[in-house]
């Protein structure tokens, strides 16, 4: 886990990573957040950087006359039981950072593949078709299923009788809807059938 809280009462941020030693986390986060902190201007004067276990502080790095202020502070870790506090010289380097962290945070949460779910339906089929597409974005879901559809003979005819009734104006949709974030695999995957009303004439494809 990459858990990441700003301030006293800050909301925590959680990633999940794999189980991790002191030492390996030493490795990654140390200059990870020594990088952080040189891309906005701030050198070692204008921070320091605490090891946190149970309560109990141990000092790494930085300016170590920094006051343990607490609103001035953020923690970062990659597991649950301990971590590293960073406290900042003054409030404006603490903003600086917590800011470029948000903004750094933002533009992986962009490049993280998301999923969309499509449904579809056409006159003659007692239910709604389900499916979910894992991609970057709408316009590659959208690509992904023309192949998946190309390559599939089994949606081949439930699909194409849905394009009809939207192009005809017939009984039937096709709507398109973002469900989040996903971690699955890229591509398309059925979901489970929406059925009509029980008593529909409807016949199922």
């Amino acid at each position: 886990m990459f858990l990441f809280k700003n301030g006293i009462n800050g909301e925590a941020k959680s990633f999940n990573t794999d189980k991790i030693s002191v030492s390996a986390m030493d490795a990654i986060l140390i200059p990870i957040i020594q990088k952080m902190c040189e891309n906005i201007g701030l050198t070692e004067e204008n921070y320091k950087i605490m090891f946190e276990h149970e309560g109990k502080k141990e000092y790494l790095t930085g300016a170590q006359n920094i006051p343990l202020n607490e609103e001035h502070m953020i923690y970062m870790s990659l597991c649950t039981d301990c971590g590293y506090e960073i406290y900042f010289a003054d409030e404006s380097y603490y903003e600086r950072f917590e800011e470029y962290f948000q903004d750094v945070t933002a533009k992986c949460k962009a490049k993280e593949m998301k999923k969309y779910i499509l449904k579809f339906t056409a006159s003659g089929f007692c239910c709604d078709f389900c499916y979910m597409i894992v991609a970057e974005s709408l316009e590659e879901a959208k690509k992904l299923w023309t192949a998946y559809v190309c390559e599939n003979n089994s949606v081949q005819y439930s699909w194409s009788k849905a394009e009809k009734a939207v192009k005809y104006h017939h009984d039937g949709f096709i709507s398109w809807s973002e469900a989040g974030y996903s971690d699955n695999q890229k591509g398309c995957y059925e979901l489970q059938k929406n059925y009509h009303n029980e008593e529909s004439d409807h016949l199922q494809d």
